[in-house]
Parts: structure tokens; sequence; C-alpha cells
């Protein structure tokens, strides 16, 4: 059994607030970097759909745009219409901009209409894709699953890990990626957790 003496306690000086709102200096520094590549890189520069909502069934849809989970926009197509984007900061906004010079990156596309279609294509399958449970797998050999939407999806009771670590000893592993929610995309493998 071990004494404790409240005196022996290593306090900090009163009227000496570390750290906090009202803090006069900072904490000490934790002597950790992050490297840039700690962050994993997105598929779609931020984005992504929430509160979709599908209509005429399933041909339209309206859904909130984040970029980094902040809302920046409305998106909604009708029936065979186009893609409208409604930025709250304004259509001429600096998000608006970021969100064209991104489309464009990500899709290839240079028609401002042709952008909004695409990423919105691709934004509701990453949503959709997102909302599935198990391990959503698919072959490097398969054709683009941007093109065809085609993948693998493993359900088992088994923890994601030990479903992971079971393809991981496959002979095919080198060819196999995992759908990966945070960046909404397929990953190598090797890089799914």
């Amino acid at each position: 059994m071990s004494n404790f003496n409240e005196s022996d306690v290593r306090r900090q000086q009163s009227g000496q607030p570390t750290g906090g709102q009202f803090a006069e200096k900072e904490r000490a520094a934790s002597g950790i970097t992050l490297s840039a590549s700690a962050e994993p890189a997105d598929a779609h520069g931020g984005y992504r759909m929430r509160r979709v909502e599908t209509s005429d069934g399933g041909a339209g849809f309206s859904a909130t745009l984040t970029r980094n989970g902040k809302d920046v926009a409305e998106m909604r197509q009708r029936a065979g219409g186009v893609v409208i984007t409604r930025f709250y900061d304004g259509q001429d906004s600096e998000e608006a901009r970021r969100f064209a010079d991104a489309g464009q990156a990500i899709t290839g596309e240079s028609d401002p209409e042709a952008v909004a279609e695409e990423m919105a294509t691709r934004l509701l399958t990453a949503a959709s894709m997102n909302r599935k449970r198990g391990v959503i797998a698919r072959l490097v050999t398969d054709a683009d699953f941007w093109e065809t939407g085609d993948y693998r999806q493993i359900n088992s009771t088994r923890p994601r890990q030990e479903v992971l670590a079971d393809i991981r000893s496959r002979p095919f592993a080198p060819d196999v990626e995992i759908w990966d929610k945070e960046r909404a995309a397929f990953v190598p493998l090797e890089e799914a957790h």
C-alpha cells in the first residue's frame, strides 16, 4: 500500500494558467511532429455529399455539398436535367472556383456542366459506398470502378481487421483494392485499415 500526501503533488503556480482559453503562455510542445503524408490523399478534393435525397425513381437528387466537413453548397438535379449547384458564398465565390478546379482535375472534363455532372455522380456513388457494411473490395485488373461500378462486398460477422488479414494471406492479395470511407475511394490493400 502506498501513502499519498497531497503536498507531494506538483502543482502549477496559482495565477499562471497554462494552455486553454485564458492562458498567458502556451503548454509545452509534445515534441511530436506529423509529416504532410500523415494525412491521406482525398480522391475528391475534400468534397462529399450529405443529406442525400433521391427523387423520380432515383433519376433526380438533392444534397448538401460539403468540403472538409463544412457545408458549402446545395446540389440538385431533376430527372434528365442538369446538375444545379448553389454555393452559399455565391456562384462567383472562391469556393465555386475551388470546386470547379477540383472537378476538372478529377474528371478530366473542361465543360462546367460536364464537371458538375461527373462530380455529382462520383460524390453520390461515394456516399452510397460509404453507407455499405462489410469490406468492399475489387481487383485492380477489373475495369475502372468509376466507369463500371463493379465491386465485391464481403459480409462477415468477423471484425474488419480479421477480414483484411484473411485477404492479405491470399495469393491474389497484391491485386486487391479496398474501399476506404475516409478517402471515398479504393486504396491498395496494404493501405487499408
